[in-house]
């Protein structure tokens, strides 16, 4: 019986074979590759267990599930053979006072299974330390007892089964799972989705000065009758999740209120704001706008989708609470949204403060590792692009409904866009630049909530087991396996819904990536 291991970056556990017992193998021992000291207070959150080490030790070992457990992260993935699970469990008989190994079994036989394993404490008020090359966890295969089958629906079971035996036999898959060791060292640049800032940005004073925008020339009185349906009960939508947005939220809410068409709403979302900017919300009455407020922070994601659970409108405008706009912005983007297929729309985005300053028109992919790049302008009338900037995004609220709004398996801000409208994109509905419309987007110097750079590389990992086909998602996981937080980026999304979803989508497309890139190729290389 085989295991296969594929180490996921430099710094995994180091293997060995476990003590034999009665002269048989009991299997490979992974070791701690940092010591490091838990002490857990008797509380049930992920907070209540304090981890002392070294500061790499803190990618290695983490209290994330509460309830008195630690999770170690071995920075392997394991592969048995045909018919054989996983078994992990703690050291062959090396009971540790105080905490104990939870075992657990995993199906390895089909794909490669990133392993992690827990250590519960037994008592409150206790510290216990694990030493540099002592073993955490042992590793053996096992005889399935017998298939499992977890059926979603006819249709996507059978699109699981398909899709897995593609990834397992593409050569570039095959090519990756042997090559996921560390390359040879050199230099790593930090994941990021974010394109350049127009130029300007980093020049603006706070606030940023008021400059009145040029409104977009005016729509036909024929066209202007037929913008909206009258099917919802509100027009418009606007969407505004907010954080720590100081001035600048009072200041966007006011410009949408006066610049909005009649029977329309904002709703926005104070998501974990500790400046007070939405207070004036709630000390004032403001017709028309509705504010929630989340008990703790969301992700960008989730705040868009619980502001839009609670929209009326026929379009759906998701925008940053930082934005100046001109008069009529919405009349060409919802002009736009009524032509066939249109599934996003968005207007050139520029700087606040800077009226002479540089105008982003729809973003393009630049290289492998999913970097975007502003677009410059490319007409007068509206044109299609790859992919839009998530500051100021419209949506017809069906089309919403339909192809589905933003993917909440994205924990934090970072291509949360690009998904979207990648999505769109395959699943048959085009993405829109209105150049005749800009707005002036505030580009803060820093984030007012913290970003993690490990789930920020976790998005565009999943951006691409979503939606590229194996020989695109071999280039992109080469170009990121060199960067020390890929394997627990890889790890994140492989243990998420992102097979399903995978599935999902690929049973609805009427499009393929290798299509989209044609389309683009003079402008995305991936």
């Amino acid at each position: 019986m085989k295991i296969t291991a594929y180490p996921l970056y430099e710094g995994a556990a180091a293997l060995r074979p476990a003590p034999r017992e009665r002269g048989e193998s009991l299997g490979f021992e992974l070791l701690c590759p940092h010591a490091f000291t838990a002490t857990w207070n008797g509380g049930s959150r992920a907070e209540d267990i304090e981890i002392q080490g070294a500061a790499r030790s803190r990618d290695f070992v983490q209290s994330r599930e509460g309830e008195g457990r630690i999770t170690f992260h071995s920075g392997y993935q394991f592969k048995t053979e045909s018919g054989q699970a996983l078994w992990a469990r703690g050291p062959v008989n090396a009971p540790k006072d105080g905490i104990a190994p939870l075992e657990t079994r995993i199906d390895s036989s089909v794909l490669p299974c990133t392993l992690t394993l827990s250590w519960k404490f037994t008592r409150p008020g206790q510290s216990v330390r694990f030493e540099a090359g002592e073993s955490f966890c042992t590793v053996l295969p096992c005889p399935m007892a017998g298939p499992e089958l977890e059926v979603i629906s006819p249709g996507d079971a059978i699109a699981c089964e398909y899709d897995f035996q593609e990834m397992i036999d593409a050569p570039a898959m095959a090519e990756i799972f042997r090559r996921l060791g560390p390359p040879a060292a050199e230099s790593v640049p930090e994941p990021t989705r974010v394109p350049e800032k127009p130029a300007g940005s980093e020049e603006v004073p706070f606030p940023p000065p008021f400059h009145v925008i040029p409104p977009p020339r005016p729509l036909p009185a024929e066209r202007l009758d037929l913008l909206f349906r009258g099917d919802h009960p509100a027009r418009i939508s606007v969407i505004l999740p907010a954080t720590n947005e100081s001035v600048l939220l009072r200041r966007t809410v006011e410009q949408f209120q006066a610049t909005l068409p009649a029977k329309s709403e904002i709703v926005v979302i104070d998501n974990g704001s500790t400046d007070g900017c939405a207070d004036f919300l709630a000390e004032e009455t403001h017709e028309d706008v509705r504010l929630l407020r989340t008990e703790h922070r969301l992700g960008v994601c989730a705040a868009r989708n619980l502001g839009l659970a609670q929209a009326h409108g026929e379009v759906i405008v998701f925008a940053d609470a930082h934005i100046d706009l001109p008069a009529d912005w919405w009349q060409p983007l919802v002009d736009t949204l009524n032509w066939p297929n249109a599934g996003v729309a968005g207007p050139g985005i520029g700087v606040m403060g800077k009226p002479d300053g540089g105008v982003g028109y729809g973003q393009r992919i630049a290289e492998t590792q999913l970097q975007l790049a502003w677009l410059s302008r490319q007409g007068e009338e509206p044109y299609p692009v790859p992919t839009l900037g998530g500051g100021f995004m419209a949506m017809r609220h069906d089309t919403l409904k339909r192809l589905g709004a933003f993917d909440e398996g994205m924990p934090q801000w970072g291509s949360e866009d690009v998904e979207l409208c990648l999505r769109y994109w395959l699943l048959g509905y085009d993405v829109w630049m209105v150049p005749d419309v800009i707005v002036r987007h505030h580009f803060r110097a820093q984030f007012p909530y913290g970003v993690e750079s490990r789930l920020l590389l976790h998005n565009q990992v999943r951006v691409a087991l979503l939606h590229f086909n194996q020989n695109r998602l071999g280039r992109v996981l080469t170009a990121f396996r060199g960067h020390p937080l890929f394997g627990l980026a890889l790890a994140l999304a492989a243990e998420s819904d992102v097979w399903e979803k995978r599935a999902e989508f690929a049973a609805r497309r009427v499009r393929d990536d290798d299509w989209l890139f044609e389309k683009f190729s003079d402008c995305c290389h991936v």
